[in-house]
């Protein structure tokens, strides 16, 4: 990838940033909880590994809160969120997400115990990644830090070993033995989003949103820019953002939705996106900054990729109000058992 063409991806990451408006949301509603969330990733649907060929991740996201000292987290992650640029803005709300995924990439054949140098070598990843998230209505701003290992110790082998010989759930994998020697992996990210246009509210209505999103990610694992635009339209959509799902380990833990007073769960909601990633280093494709596995495979430096997305609940409820109960007390003289 040439210089000039990661200067204008990088322009294109930062420029929303001096794109803000101010914004609320409802923090005591009822349906600003903390959850969980766990994702598997496989190439099972085309019956064939080659390339990307597993992972998960376990994800947690914290409770919305009007700013980081009132945040549920320790003191450091507090004090990251409050200087870290505009991730402390104060017409945003906050909140963290914390995950760990696993991934493995393998080449093509697997029957071969030795690829040749061309092909994709055996890798697999193991990460923690912890992400500071600040939005209002127009605009979003997300960090994030992420360590791992490369290597043997991830236990990508050893896992796609089992599932696909002792689970019967594919090919035997016969080249673990040459995967991509140990390093520790270290990466950051920052990304901003900016709604372009937006219908007034979005909840309890038909409504719809185009945003625009940027990303500048640095580190061993992955150094790239992205930058995409998302429609989203529908019945009953949540305030803040797309959410969308993102490669394990590489990807951005991220929840920019609001927490709403929403009367109906019903909910109709359609995605289209289309994004442009400049690439300048991919560990799994490029090799080693640290070790001395110097493995380079061909692979695009530009990618561009596309997704659309239908989303039908049709479970109507509403938040139960509490019914009022009528108390009546009666005040009785202590008995003498009743003293000393």
């Amino acid at each position: 990838m040439t210089k000039t063409s990661f200067i204008i991806l990088a322009f294109m990451v930062f420029v929303p940033g001096l794109l803000n408006a101010s914004g609320q949301f409802h923090i005591g509603s009822h349906y600003n909880k903390r959850s969980m969330r766990f994702s598997i990733e496989n190439d099972s649907v085309r019956d064939r590994d080659s390339h990307f060929t597993s992972g998960w991740s376990i994800q947690y996201h914290s409770r919305v809160f009007a700013d980081w000292d009132e945040s549920e987290t320790f003191a450091l992650i507090k004090w990251i969120g409050n200087h870290i640029p505009a991730l402390n803005d104060d017409d945003s709300v906050v909140r963290t997400s914390f995950g760990i995924g696993q991934t493995a990439y393998t080449p093509a054949d697997l029957s071969n115990r030795n690829p040749p140098e061309y092909e994709l070598p055996y890798a697999g990843s193991l990460t923690g990644s912890l992400s500071w998230q600040s939005f209002n209505q127009t605009s979003a701003r997300m960090f994030q830090v992420t360590v791992g290992i490369l290597g043997e110790e991830s236990l990508s082998g050893q896992l796609q070993i089992y599932s696909h010989n002792e689970l019967d759930m594919g090919e035997d994998p016969r080249g673990w033995d040459s995967q991509r020697e140990t390093e520790p992996l270290v990466n950051i990210a920052y990304q901003l989003n900016h709604s372009l246009i937006k219908s007034k509210n979005l909840t309890d209505r038909w409504a719809g949103q185009l945003s625009l999103s940027s990303r500048l990610s640095l580190g061993n694992l992955t150094t790239d820019a992205t930058t995409g635009l998302s429609l989203r339209y529908g019945w009953n959509i949540l305030e803040g953002f797309t959410v969308t799902s993102e490669p394990t380990g590489t990807g951005l833990l991220h929840l920019p939705t609001s927490p709403s007073r929403r009367q109906h769960l019903r909910t109709v909601s359609n995605l289209s996106s289309g994004n442009g990633d400049g690439i300048t280093l991919f560990v799994f494709y490029d090799g080693s900054l640290i070790s001395g596995d110097q493995r380079d495979v061909k692979r695009d430096n530009i990618i561009l990729s596309g997704l659309i997305v239908s989303t039908i609940i049709t479970a109507t409820a509403f938040y139960p109000r509490p019914l009022p109960v009528k108390q009546s007390f009666t005040e009785t003289e202590p008995s003498s058992s009743d003293v000393g």
